[in-house]
Parts: C-alpha cells; sequence; structure tokens
C-alpha cells in the first residue's frame, strides 16, 4: 500500500503549521560508512548555511535530485566499482 501523507511542521519563528509536500515513506538499505559520510555531509552543510534551517530530508532530496542530473558520472563510478 502506498503511503502517502503531508507532512506538518511548525515554522521554527513559531508561525502557524504550513502545509508541506507530499511525502512517500520507503525503506532503502544503506552500507553504514556510506550512511555515515551522508549525516556527516549533513551537518556540515547545515553549520555551513546557518542560519538558514536545512531538513535533512531536504539535503538528502538535494542531494539524489543532484545525483540524478548527473548519471554519465554516476554510471562511470559503477563501472568501476565491478
Amino acid at each position: 500500500m502506498d503511503s502517502t501523507k503531508a507532512d506538518k511542521q511548525p515554522h521554527p519563528s513559531g508561525e502557524k503549521e504550513r502545509l508541506r509536500r507530499a511525502r512517500v515513506h520507503r525503506s532503502i538499505y544503506l552500507e553504514p560508512t556510506v550512511y555515515d559520510r551522508l549525516g556527516e555531509a549533513y551537518k556540515t552543510t547545515s553549520h555551513e548555511l546557518f542560519p538558514l534551517e536545512v531538513r535533512k530530508s531536504a539535503f538528502v532530496e538535494a542531494c539524489i535530485a543532484y545525483a540524478l542530473e548527473h548519471l554519465p558520472d554516476i554510471k562511470a563510478v559503477l563501472r568501476k566499482d565491478r
């Protein structure tokens, strides 16, 4: 079953809740080192962009979107790993 929901989050400045875009919940399995690198990259990026608040989900979506725009590079990396 497709679990689609709208995510409501209060704005950090105390404004009323705002409706965010619909999201889907899916599980993926990652190597622990890759997951740790992603977490560290998020923390570093979040600190560098302060005072802008970046949610981890938005960071991961931006990484995935960037990767999808650079598929030839991704394919080259995958070919090297074989």
